[in-house]
Parts: structure tokens; C-alpha cells; sequence
């Protein structure tokens, strides 16, 4: 594969931040959004060899039981509320494993 087809340095960052903001269950689905997003076709491997050269590592989705604490739910949507209320127009809400 050419150089021309690999991920620049800057938007191997951008990946970075994007795929720390997204979640993506496989590598292919990963490497259909670069190719969207870039115009850069990664092979399944390719783009796994990238992601663990990025940090990244493989981890399987949990199940997360439905029987929740109903008060900390409404106590999250209250307090979630809040701060979108406070929030500038150009702010936005980041949310991290």
C-alpha cells in the first residue's frame, strides 16, 4: 500500500478524538467511516494494526442490567438537564468511558 493511502499524523489524531467520543462494535466499521471521512481504504487488518498502533485495544461490549436505580436515573436527567441549560450555543457535552 502507497503512503498516499495511510493516515496523516493529523488525521490519525482526529480519529483519535472522534473514536474516544464514538463507539464502534468492529474494525470495520471503523474503517468504512475513515474511508467516508478521508477517502482512505483500510483492509480489516490494516485498520487493526492502526487502531492498536493509536492505543486502542479490543474490548467486548458489556450487558448492562435493566433494573437500574430509578431515583439516580431521575437524579442524572435533573442534574444532565441542568447543565445543557448552561451550556453556551457553540459548547457541547463529551461523554467518556
Amino acid at each position: 500500500m502507497r503512503s498516499e493511502f495511510f493516515l496523516t499524523s493529523l488525521e490519525q489524531q482526529q480519529l483519535i478524538l472522534y473514536l474516544k467520543a464514538t463507539t464502534y462494535h468492529t474494525v470495520k466499521q471503523v474503517a468504512a467511516f475513515v474511508e467516508g471521512k478521508y477517502g482512505k481504504k483500510y483492509s480489516v487488518e490494516g485498520m487493526t494494526h492502526l487502531l492498536h498502533k493509536l492505543g486502542f485495544v479490543y474490548k467486548k461490549t458489556k450487558i448492562i442490567p435493566c433494573k437500574l436505580d430509578p431515583k439516580k436515573q431521575e437524579q442524572f436527567k435533573i442534574e444532565y438537564q441542568k447543565l445543557k441549560d448552561s451550556l453556551n450555543p457553540e459548547d457541547k457535552i463529551i461523554f467518556l468511558p
